[in-house]
């Protein structure tokens, strides 16, 4: 029985999963590593474990494994080391896309080149290609949703300033995603143009992907990914700016955010005994 806890520290919420239990905590831009550290304190207290791995995912560049170097996601998040929990518990760090990229361990072995996009706060990318993960020379190679999109002749934007979650929330005047969803649901015309336009601009991120690593698989997930007319708008963007022999032979596969890819991928992670062959 895998008695492992599984915690993924995201840009609006944390999950702490353990077995049957989970919880789900607030968090934002603001939050503390006090907090944090008080809520994951809080839970190891709930349960009966006694022996048990830490895997958590970070949104943010993380070193060895064990200490987050930064994050903007979560700023307060830089320099917190994985004894900060003060456990005699086995504890790791990885990145919160590099995680979700773990959730197709199983298929490391049989496709050449897989990518996991997670669309969320913001989008990031992690890459398995020709056995290793691709991490850079300092471990930020997948930003893209710092990649830029021209959108006129005087006008350079980021793909997260154009496409992510924060981009629509900030373009429906900061509604929240349950209220977008809802004015989606009722056909509210004003709502479905900004989430093509926002899904379209993801899809020039989507169509530049697939003509540099041409993949055999991509995932993509994360809540953003969820809204109505967004990923079609995106797919059929990313098949019009696409080599179409490579879009061809890429297969694109969206995941619920339920499935939690995350959580999926921290299990696989803390399952190596040898991590370091695949970086």
């Amino acid at each position: 029985m895998n008695n492992n806890i599984f915690i993924d520290i995201g840009g609006t919420k944390m999950l702490i999963s353990h077995k049957n239990i989970k919880k789900i905590i607030p968090t934002g831009i603001k939050c503390t590593k006090n907090f944090i550290k008080k809520q994951i304190k809080d839970f190891l207290h709930e349960i009966p474990a006694k022996h048990y791995k830490i895997g958590i995912a970070i949104p943010g560049l993380v070193k060895n494994f064990n200490h987050v170097i930064l994050s903007y996601v979560i700023p307060d998040l830089k320099d917190l080391t994985t004894d900060f929990i003060d456990s005699n518990q086995e504890i790791h760090f990885i990145n919160d896309v590099t995680a979700a990229l773990f959730s197709q361990f199983d298929k490391f072995d049989k496709l050449n080149t897989i990518i996991v996009i997670m669309v969320g706060t913001g989008i990031g990318m992690g890459i398995f290609s020709n056995n290793k993960i691709i991490t850079g020379a300092n471990g930020w190679a997948g930003e893209l949703g710092s990649t830029n999109i021209i959108i006129d002749s005087n006008n350079v934007q980021t793909l997260d300033q154009v496409a992510s979650g924060a981009a629509i929330i900030k373009l429906m005047n900061n509604k929240s995603p349950e209220e977008i969803k809802k004015l989606l649901d009722i056909n509210d015309q004003s709502a479905i143009e900004i989430i093509k336009k926002t899904g379209f601009y993801f899809g020039i991120g989507l169509a530049n992907v697939i003509n540099l690593y041409n993949p055999n698989l991509i995932v993509i997930s994360g809540g953003t990914s969820n809204y109505k007319y967004y990923i079609e708008s995106a797919l059929k963007c990313a098949q019009q700016f696409s080599i179409d022999e490579l879009y061809k032979s890429c297969k694109i596969k969206i995941i619920k955010t339920e499935e939690n890819l995350v959580i999926k991928g921290l299990e696989n992670f803390l399952k190596l005994q040898n991590k370091s062959f695949l970086f």
